[in-house]
């Protein structure tokens, strides 16, 4: 579908997430990937309760700790439904922190150390 410039909507979407619709937690790296997810829901149900949610993790860089991401389900579905009324398809969501981070790795010292955000 054309805009006024002439140029249409691309047919897939990455959707970057801001911070204020995510909850994040770092936790303990002991056990085995495949159950870092559930290890991560379990967490964010008993912080948060029975809430539909999305839940990912990420190993840090000292494999000693995952980075679980929740974000609810409601947000992503009101998302898809928004790009789908444009004829539009969600294929992939990132968190704003992770961004962030990107962004500011050439600011960062080279030598060892731990960044905090």
């Amino acid at each position: 579908m054309p805009l006024d410039g002439g140029l249409g909507l691309p047919r897939r979407a990455s959707v970057c997430v801001a911070d204020e619709f995510l909850y994040f937690a770092s936790l303990p790296a002991d056990g085995v990937r495949d159950d870092s997810v559930e290890r991560a829901r379990a967490h964010f149900t008993a912080m948060l309760g029975d809430a539909d949610l999305l839940v990912a993790t990420h190993l840090t860089p000292c494999g000693r700790h995952w980075l679980a991401t929740a974000v609810e389900a409601a947000v992503i579905d009101d998302l898809r439904q928004a790009l789908a009324g444009h004829e539009v398809s969600l294929r992939h969501v990132r968190a704003a922190l992770f961004e962030d981070r990107w962004l500011l790795r050439a600011g960062l010292p080279t030598l060892d150390g731990v960044g905090v955000m």
